[in-house]
């Protein structure tokens, strides 16, 4: 499957994180964040858009990462319903030994409860 991204018009500016935050009443005067990060997708930060993720950060902890950063709802329930009618080439890329070695086993946090539309008994993985 072949790609072709749209960033026509897309500036650095849109696309960094901010790192910083106004310290100039506070005590704590450490950065809001400890890395770069920029997200590289139509829009930027400001856009809806499937795009690439690169966080910079010192002692190994640099990544670079693709998908969909704070999906609308349509987007998200587009994703759920594209995953339950078939799961298949999903579970193929992302269980295989390259991707694996290379990003790790999927996990993170998951829904306590089913998404509406989807029985509590739904297998979810």
């Amino acid at each position: 499957m072949s790609v072709t991204e749209d960033l026509e018009g897309l500036t650095a500016k849109a696309c960094m994180a901010r790192i910083n935050r106004d310290v100039r009443f506070s005590k704590d005067k450490s950065p809001y964040k400890t890395n770069f990060g920029a997200l590289v997708a139509p829009g930027g930060w400001a856009g809806k858009a499937y795009g690439y993720y690169i966080g910079l950060e010192p002692h190994g902890n640099t990544m670079v990462a693709g998908g969909l950063y704070s999906p609308t709802p349509e987007q998200l329930e587009r994703f759920r319903q594209a995953i339950d009618a078939d799961a298949t080439e999903f579970k193929t890329l992302t269980q295989a030994s390259d991707f694996v070695t290379a990003f790790g086993a999927i996990e993170g946090e998951r829904l306590k409860t089913a998404p509406k539309g989807y029985a509590k008994t739904h297998p979810g993985d």
